[in-house]
C-alpha cells in the first residue's frame, strides 16, 4: 500500500484524471490513500470527487482525524456560501475535532499538532471567543510545533495562531523550546 499511496501522490501532480484512475484501481484503500486523493481532487477544484471521497472513507470507517482536517480545509476554501461553510465545518469539528481537544483544554492546553489553516482557526474561534469567555480560564497554553513536516520547516500552524492572535487583540506570550 506504501508504494501506490507514493504513486497517486506523484500522480496528483501531472493530473487528475491519471490520478483518479489510478485510485480507482486499488482495491483496498487506507485512510492515507483518501486523504491524498482528497487533496489531489481539491487541488484540481474537482469538490464532488472530493466529497465522494469523504463518503466512501466514512462508509468503510477510514475517516480518521486528518481526513476530516483535509475535508474541512477543502469546505472553507470551497465555493459554497460563508454560512453554509461555518455550518458545515462546525457540525464536523464538533463531532471530530472538539472532543479530542476538550480534553487537553480541561487542563488548559490545547495541542495544534497536525492540524491544517483552517482546522487552527476553527479551534481558535470555537476555544477563545466562545468557550473561554464563558468558561472565565484565565491561561491557555497553545502547542503549535515547530512545522518541521510544513513546506520549508515553516509552522503553518504557528503564522495562523498569530495572525488570528493579533487581528482578534488576544494577548499572548510565545515561548520557544
Amino acid at each position: 500500500m506504501f508504494i501506490a499511496n507514493q504513486l497517486l501522490h506523484k500522480l496528483s501532480f501531472i493530473s487528475f484524471k491519471d490520478c483518479q484512475s489510478f485510485f480507482q484501481i486499488i482495491i483496498s484503500p487506507d485512510n492515507r490513500t483518501y486523504n491524498i486523493f482528497i487533496k489531489a481532487a481539491n487541488k484540481y477544484g474537482r469538490f464532488a470527487d472530493v466529497q465522494q471521497a469523504f463518503t466512501e472513507a466514512k462508509n468503510y470507517k477510514l475517516a480518521n482525524v486528518v481526513i476530516y482536517n483535509s475535508f474541512i480545509d477543502v469546505l472553507m476554501n470551497s465555493n459554497l456560501t460563508k454560512i453554509k461553510k461555518i455550518e458545515e465545518t462546525n457540525r464536523l469539528a464538533q463531532q471530530h475535532i472538539y472532543p479530542n481537544i476538550d480534553k487537553g483544554y480541561e487542563r488548559g492546553i490545547i495541542d495544534l499538532h497536525g492540524q491544517n489553516e483552517s482546522t487552527t482557526v476553527l479551534i481558535l474561534r470555537h476555544y477563545l471567543k466562545e468557550k473561554h469567555s464563558a468558561d472565565q480560564q484565565k491561561t491557555i497554553t497553545f502547542i503549535t510545533g515547530k512545522g518541521i513536516h510544513s513546506k520549508d520547516n515553516e509552522s503553518i500552524v504557528r503564522n495562523t495562531f498569530l495572525r488570528f492572535c493579533k487581528e482578534n487583540k488576544i494577548k499572548y506570550i510565545q515561548v520557544y523550546n
